[in-house]
């Protein structure tokens, strides 16, 4: 009866995070009883190793976790760099506004002749002038590309669809690539 006793207190005590502190307090002092109350605590004392053991254990697997997302996400920024290094190169910007401006005429010619138009005609005018502009920024840039040439390889790309919800975004895009023109005093 005494060894149940000892060990709901010991279990509650441990329960409670106050396994130490229950050692201490809790004393076999009935004779024939201490070996017992002794064998209790060792068993106790082993659950309390094999609990920390179990959690270190959670810990460095979720560590390990950490560190491998860590070196995926590095890996993904470093990626994300590199693309961003190719696509600021002449050539690159060139072909990426012919594929704006071909996708911003085709947004044009989708709606032609409705009275509800995805690109009017003044945007499709901006979008002229606008390839016009990062045209002739590239090839002073870089005078070994042919516009010629990169307008042939991008019409093998060039979309075969245009969506409503896309087009202003294109369209905005090839504005965005136009290099900026100081405002001429107008009045």
């Amino acid at each position: 009866m005494k060894k149940i006793i000892i060990a709901a207190a010991l279990l509650a005590a441990s329960s409670a995070g106050a396994y130490a502190q229950a050692e201490k307090t809790i004393a076999c002092t009935t004779p024939g009883f201490e070996r017992q109350c002794e064998q209790i605590r060792r068993e106790w004392a082993e659950r309390d190793r094999s609990s920390m053991r179990q959690f270190q254990m959670q810990q460095e697997k979720e560590a390990a976790q950490q560190r491998q997302i860590d070196v995926e996400m590095r890996r993904m920024h470093e990626a994300e760099a590199r693309t961003q290094v190719e696509a600021r190169k002449p050539r690159n910007r060139l072909q990426r506004a012919y594929w704006l401006y071909m996708y911003a005429r085709g947004c044009h010619q989708a709606r032609q002749g409705y009275v509800v138009v995805w690109l009017n005609d003044v945007q499709l005018e901006r979008a002229r002038n606008s390839i016009k502009a990062i045209e002739q920024g590239v090839v002073q840039e870089d005078p070994s590309i042919d516009p010629t040439e990169e307008w042939k390889r991008v019409t093998e790309i060039q979309p075969t669809g245009v969506w409503e919800h896309e087009c202003p975004r294109m369209f905005n895009e090839l504005l965005a690539l136009a290099p900026s023109t100081p405002m001429k005093k107008d009045f």
